[in-house]
């Protein structure tokens, strides 16, 4: 498994990914993509209920509400919220990589994981 984006260091840090079989949402500042453009509220709503007034949790997010973030005080999803909120944005002249796999047929014969 290559791991990427473990560190600050390193420019996939809380960048957003596929993440089995469905895609999370950058977590980095940027208002034009992920939960940048979300206050510090809607934030601590989500970490705190599962929803906000932008999103529902869902795929592996779902596992991370129902057996960690639910248990959580106040307090904790608040301090979280608030480091979510101080991440800084992508850089400006980021643009995304060019998908690999454009169509199903590509895919069904790509070296993908099956479910």
């Amino acid at each position: 498994m290559n791991e990427k984006g473990l560190d600050s260091g390193d420019d996939a840090f809380l960048s957003g990914a596929l993440l089995d079989g469905w895609y999370a949402p950058s977590l980095r500042g940027d208002g034009a993509a992920g939960i940048g453009r979300w206050s510090e509220d809607a934030l601590f709503d989500f970490l705190s209920q599962g929803r906000n007034e932008h999103a529902v949790v869902f795929g592996s997010m779902t596992e991370a509400f129902n057996n960690s973030l639910q248990f959580m005080t106040d307090d904790d999803l608040r301090a979280m919220a608030v480091y979510l909120k101080s991440l800084p944005g992508e850089d400006p002249a980021w643009t995304p990589a060019p998908a690999e796999v454009t169509t199903l047929a590509q895919a069904a014969r790509s070296d993908l994981p099956r479910a």
